[in-house]
């Protein structure tokens, strides 16, 4: 988040009242540098009574973390390259 950070986002968008929306939706956070453990520790905590982020995950062009990541949280599968014929 470019302008923004994991813990801002995650405080204006975890509603307590419980509605459907962004406040239900798993926070995965990837980020381009290695986070202490107690950075993790509070991306990971409890927002407003609701759960902090699912998954810490360090950028990278292997995709292989996030889809694995996605599919547990999100039931995300990966599409399948077509093959050309």
């Amino acid at each position: 988040m470019p302008r923004s950070s994991a813990f801002a986002w995650a405080s204006r968008n975890k509603n307590p009242a419980g509605e459907a929306g962004p406040e239900n939706t798993p926070i995965i956070v990837v980020s381009n540098r290695r986070l202490d453990e107690l950075t993790e520790q509070t991306l990971k905590r409890e927002i407003s009574g609701r759960p902090g982020a699912v998954q810490i995950l360090k950028k990278s062009f292997d995709t292989n973390e996030l889809f694995e990541t996605l599919q547990k949280f999100l039931g995300f599968e990966k599409a399948q390259a077509s093959q050309g014929g």
